[in-house]
């Protein structure tokens, strides 16, 4: 079987898995309100995506971002919020991105709240795809947690590069990690062609992938998940393990009590205890501020 006969049966069977968030979609799960994430390697596309979606350039072009990026606006009736993560070098596994890349990644989905609707994990369409990418883009998503797939949706970009070569044989073409992939998504993929930035159907499109991936979840958002317990292994007194946020702790000398839908808004008093102090806050105090607005008195 040559090729594109492949293409077309590996359509069928993209078909099939999707037939079940179908029957989900309708007017009745479109959404007035939409939360993206966006997630790849550096140079993937995600500003020049980030822009096709808002429909204006709202992302730094001049240089690599290092830091998570929230940008909103109106697009097709809906309003829509997206954050850009930094990206990680192509082909790095994840011992082999930096500490802070990694902390903004975790960071990304905590900026839009209560959870992004859908992650778009970007691709380029003219580069090949290996299995040491396909490793690297596993890990680093997973940073977010195994369910996280259940929210992702992979966007490939340079859709011009592809001219009339259908994106199932291109996915085809490239072999099993890419086709590993998409799976893992639950065939769920887009094209964007970030060169025509007016064809604005490429983004309603999208948007209404999203609402069925949502819709196929049960109308849930990919959730942020707290627990809230009792600490009592540091050594200064009463202090309580007030939430976990990305596996890093809170500490407060009161029980938290104000967890509301995955947000952490006020935590009591901070003290500098035990040995987890100086990664916590050399590393993650300043996000666990950015995330949550959070103001306590600090004696650090």
């Amino acid at each position: 079987m040559g090729i594109s006969g492949r293409a077309h049966s590996w359509f069928e069977s993209y078909l099939t898995g999707r037939s079940f968030n179908v029957s989900w979609k309708g007017d009745s799960h479109h959404l007035s309100e939409l939360r993206i994430v966006l997630l790849g390697n550096r140079r993937s596309g995600k500003t020049s995506s980030g822009h096709t979606i808002l429909g204006r350039e709202e992302f730094d072009t001049l240089g690599r971002t290092a830091l998570c990026v929230k940008r909103q606006g109106h697009v097709a009736g809906r309003q829509v919020t997206v954050v850009e993560a930094p990206g990680w070098w192509k082909n790095y596994q994840l011992e082999e991105t930096p500490e802070l890349t990694k902390n903004e990644i975790e960071l990304s989905v905590s900026l839009c709240p209560p959870g992004p609707h859908a992650v778009l994990l970007v691709i380029r369409v003219d580069t090949a795809f290996t299995e040491t990418e396909r490793r690297s883009e596993q890990n680093h998503l997973e940073l977010l947690s195994e369910r996280v797939w259940r929210h992702t949706i992979v966007l490939f970009t340079r859709g011009d590069w592809l001219g009339d070569t259908p994106i199932e044989q291109h996915i085809e073409s490239e072999g099993e990690s890419l086709q590993w992939l998409v799976e893992k998504c639950g065939n769920r993929y887009h094209v964007l062609n970030n060169q025509k930035r007016e064809d604005h159907m490429q983004v309603t499109q999208l948007m209404e992938k999203i609402e069925e991936m949502v819709a196929g979840n049960r109308g849930h958002h990919y959730e942020i998940v707290w627990s809230v317990e009792p600490c009592t292994s540091v050594e200064c007194g009463t202090v309580y393990q007030c939430g976990v946020w990305n596996r890093v702790p809170v500490w407060s000398v009161e029980p938290c009590t104000s967890v509301e839908c995955g947000i952490l808004y006020q935590c009591g008093t901070v003290y500098q205890c035990g040995v987890w102090n100086s990664w916590f806050h050399s590393m993650n105090l300043k996000f666990i501020f950015k995330a949550f607005s959070v103001r306590f008195p600090l004696y650090l």
